[in-house]
C-alpha cells in the first residue's frame, strides 16, 4: 500500500466521523492522534475483544474501552445509524489495519467499507419494520 493510499484511507475516515457524530467526531479523532497506535490487523485486534453475544460493534468497541479508554470517553452515546461504519473507521484511526483482509483475500475487493454500510442498511430497515408493525398491527388483528 502506498502513503497516498494510507492517506485516502485516513481521509475517508475522518470524513465518515465528522459527518456522523459532529463536534463529537473532531473530538475523537484529536484523541486518537494523541494516542499511541495499535501495531497490528484485524486479527491481533480481536484478541483484545471481548464478545458481546453477537453484537460485533459491541465487541469490537469493548478493545476501544480497553487499551484506549480517553477515545471510549468520547464516543457518542448514540452512535447514529451509521454506527458500525463510524465503529470500522475508528479503528482505522487508531492503527489496525483493516484492510489488510481485503488484500489477503479474508473479504472480496473492496468490499470493507460496502459490508460495514450493508449491516447498517440491515439495522434500518429492521427499524423501519418494527416501527410499521407497531403503528399497523392493530390492523391485523
Amino acid at each position: 500500500m502506498t502513503n497516498l493510499e494510507l492517506f485516502d484511507i485516513i481521509d475517508e475516515a475522518q470524513r465518515t466521523l465528522v459527518e456522523n457524530w459532529g463536534d463529537q467526531g473532531k473530538e475523537v479523532i484529536a484523541l486518537t492522534f494523541k494516542s499511541r497506535k495499535f501495531d497490528g490487523d484485524m486479527k491481533a485486534w480481536l484478541k483484545f475483544c471481548t464478545t458481546c453475544g453477537g453484537n460485533w460493534g459491541g465487541m469490537l468497541l469493548t478493545g476501544v474501552r480497553d487499551l484506549y479508554p480517553e477515545v471510549w470517553e468520547a464516543i457518542p452515546e448514540d452512535m447514529g445509524v451509521f454506527a458500525w461504519n463510524c465503529i470500522c473507521n475508528l479503528l482505522i484511526l487508531l492503527g489496525i489495519r483493516t484492510w489488510e483482509w481485503e488484500l489477503s483475500g479474508a473479504w472480496p475487493p473492496s468490499t470493507r467499507h460496502f459490508a460495514c454500510q450493508y449491516i447498517s442498511c440491515i439495522k434500518i430497515k429492521c427499524v423501519f419494520c418494527l416501527i410499521w408493525l407497531l403503528l399497523f398491527s392493530h390492523n391485523l388483528l
